[in-house]
């Protein structure tokens, strides 16, 4: 199996491991949340190995860069964000729509980088293949 679709097929679960947070924000407190908080966080934890196995795929030469360049990214938007979601909160005083959204990132990373990644990869890989 390639290398890429391997990875693929291990991001894929955890990152519908963590999608129930959807169903999770509106549940009340009991053993149900309990579980589902712990489905999410295992499912969440899942994802970060992968996350770098891809980054490192970007530069061997340059990877402290890229993982350096990609952490403060994420910051600047967790900053950006943080004001952004402390006023949808106190306007609506319910923290549900952002719990929901949460949970759906690890998703829409994997969509991107189905779709998006790899691609030349798969070409040249069909290129070798081929008699």
């Amino acid at each position: 199996m390639p290398l890429h679709r391997g990875r693929l097929l291990v991001f894929l679960p955890y990152a519908l491991l963590a999608a129930p947070s959807v169903v999770a924000a509106r549940q009340p407190t009991g053993p149900l949340l309990l579980a589902l908080l712990l489905l999410i966080g295992f499912g969440s934890l899942g994802v970060f190995p992968v996350y770098y196995l891809f980054s490192q795929e970007l530069t061997t030469k340059h990877q402290g860069k890229v993982t350096g360049a990609l952490g403060f990214t994420t910051w600047v938007a967790s900053a950006i964000l943080h004001e952004v979601v402390g006023r949808h909160v106190e306007e609506t005083k319910s923290y549900e729509q952002g719990v929901q959204l949460a949970g759906l990132a690890p998703l829409i990373g994997f969509a991107a980088v189905l779709l998006f990644w790899g691609r030349a990869d798969a070409r040249q890989d069909r290129a070798k293949s081929l008699p």
